[in-house]
């Protein structure tokens, strides 16, 4: 036995070049092959139930695993008691919802699981609910349907559908539109209810367990709730949009006040309390604030104003605050998009995923084959794991960062590290044949983290400061309205604003710098607005505004006298 180690050593040393091709590649094969054995002999690692691992470590479920969503429910729920809970009494305005979720078409039976979650019996099917303008007009056409071509009744139903529309954007006079005015009268009580429910304080959407089909992973594996496509909330927009334009119209101002404070009541209370990897719920908000924000612009506008209302109006927009603020967004980021990732890595490490849905999420079969390949040679699923939790708590504490330039700087690298690369990019094979249990575990924490996530993080930043924006302009906007009022003309600078009418005047979130403030030498018009999330000056337009001159503006403001908004054509304030 000695003579043949030395005889092999007498070998190598006179053929170094061969025996190094030999002996490297015997290296490579043991170090794939070790722990492929490994896990062969001893198995995988169990999952660990701790902070740095499964982030939640109780309640547990019957596998010893947490029970993600009796903990989103008892954290969401916590305090909240039926009587006090705006949303469920929002269903006695709207109505219970059907149509087709992120999965399925729901049920009467869905409603009623969701509606005695809340704590009441289920709702009737139909009643004294909000109804929207389609809906309405379709109704009002129903008894002369039979007289009218197919295509005189859609153009009937498009013409009153426009209408709303319009009227959502200025002033107006029922005189002028009786039609319109009869919709909204026919939505009395239901405003009512509305204006009742959402001046409570708490909100709580209980998420019901349900086991998805192949072709769904929104919000984890077995998340359902009635809040997905279509909802309530483009109807309660439309009536409270016209309504407040109506107002605006006819001088009601303390009206037109009640009925922004119930806008932004429900803007709240819609982003208050998200579910499960939810993050469309909040564009939706975010996207209404700016639609808020116009009509806060039409409001401190409108000529007679008087400086009390101004104030008052402000004050009840400084008590509520942005409708997704900061903590929104650092919460959405813990426990939203955190537990709905991590329990689709544990379901995937446990076994409980099915086939169809694990190949659903890996969506190619590249991907699907490199994944396999990874997992076939062993995974240590704590150290994904712990990669999706770094990843999470980085995000946290960027979110955190005061200067929006450092912030955006910092979310942007740290989205680069999850942004979607092809095998061949990563030398996925090459990574597999170096890596270990461990190795291979970081690398699938971050396969998956890149294939789950339905946001990136700046995404989640961009809507926080665009609502700190919105609520910026809009404070100071009313401000200026109140300067105005009182002394018949607006400041010269911004800074006039303080300490008669504010205390501090807000800067612009996305610079941490003054809003943009422009007035005319007669000082009779004037713009206030943010840059917006590009940076850019673009003016205060903004792509939604009828007079934008281009597409990529993104500036958000309030713009009165000759900067105003452009009316739309064919409104009230155009005839």
């Amino acid at each position: 036995m000695t003579s043949a180690v030395k005889g092999i050593g007498r070998w190598m040393r006179r053929h170094p070049i061969l025996a190094a091709g030999i002996g490297l590649p015997s290296v490579l094969v043991a170090w794939i092959l070790f722990p492929i054995l490994w896990v062969l002999v001893f198995g995988l690692p169990e999952l660990i139930v701790s902070r740095e691992t499964t982030f939640l470590t109780e309640p547990l479920d019957e596998d010893g695993l947490p029970d993600y969503l009796a903990a989103w429910n008892q954290r969401m729920g916590e305090g909240v008691a039926p009587e006090n809970n705006a949303a469920a009494h929002l269903w006695e305005a709207t109505g219970p919802v059907f149509g087709e979720t992120s999965y399925r078409i729901s049920t009467p039976a869905d409603a009623a699981r969701i509606r005695r979650a809340q704590g009441f019996d289920p709702v009737p099917l139909t009643g004294d609910y909000l109804i929207s303008g389609s809906s309405w007009i379709a109704n009002e056409l129903a008894p002369v349907r039979s007289t009218l071509t197919p295509e005189d009744y859609e153009r009937a139903l498009d013409s009153f559908i426009d209408d709303v529309e319009r009227l959502t954007r200025s002033p107006w006079k029922s005189e002028d539109h009786p039609e319109v005015a009869a919709w909204l009268d026919s939505n009395r009580n239901a405003l009512e209810t509305l204006r009742k429910a959402v001046s409570l304080l708490d909100y709580f959407e209980p998420v019901i367990a349900e086991q998805l089909p192949s072709h769904s992973m929104t919000g984890g594996l077995r998340y359902f709730a009635l809040d997905d496509s279509p909802n309530p909330w483009a109807v309660i927009r439309s009536v409270l949009a016209t309504k407040i334009c109506l107002h605006i119209g006819e001088g009601q101002f303390a009206e037109a006040r009640q009925e922004l404070l119930t806008l932004h009541r429900t803007i709240h209370h819609w982003a208050s309390r998200q579910t499960i990897i939810d993050v469309s719920r909040f564009h939706g908000a975010v996207f209404i604030e700016q639609e808020a924000l116009r009509l806060h612009g039409l409001f401190s506008a409108a000529p007679g104003l008087p400086p009390e209302l101004a104030r008052q109006i402000r004050r009840d927009l400084e008590a509520l605050g942005p409708a997704f603020t900061r903590g929104d967004g650092i919460e959405l980021v813990d426990w939203s998009m955190r537990i709905g990732v991590l329990e689709v890595m544990i379901s995937i490490a446990s076994g409980r995923l099915p086939p169809e849905l694990l190949e659903y999420i890996l969506y190619q079969e590249e991907i699907e084959r490199v994944f396999l390949t990874l997992k076939g040679m062993g995974i240590d699923w704590n150290t994904s794991l712990r990669y999706a939790n770094r990843v999470f708590d980085d995000a946290i504490e960027i979110l955190k960062e005061p200067d929006p330039l450092l912030r955006r700087q910092r979310i942007t690298d740290l989205d680069a590290e999850l942004r979607p690369r092809t095998p061949a990019d990563l030398g996925f094979w090459t990574l597999t044949a170096l890596s270990g249990l461990k190795g291979r575990g970081r690398l699938v924490g971050w396969f998956l983290m890149m294939l789950c996530l339905e946001a990136d993080f700046e995404g989640i930043d961009e809507l926080i400061t665009d609502s700190e924006s919105y609520h910026a302009v809009a404070v100071t906007g009313y401000a200026l309205a109140e300067y105005k009022a009182i002394h018949g003309f607006y400041p010269e600078r911004l800074d006039k604003l303080s300490p008669e009418i504010l205390e501090t005047v807000p800067d612009d979130p996305q610079t941490a710098k003054p809003l943009v403030y422009v007035v005319s030498d007669d000082r009779q018009s004037m713009k206030v607005y943010s840059l917006g999330y590009n940076l850019l000056d673009d003016q205060g337009f903004n792509r939604t505004d009828p007079d934008a001159p281009s597409r990529a503006a993104d500036d958000f403001g309030i713009r009165t006298g000759k900067f105003a908004v452009a009316v739309p054509a064919g409104s009230a304030m155009s005839d």
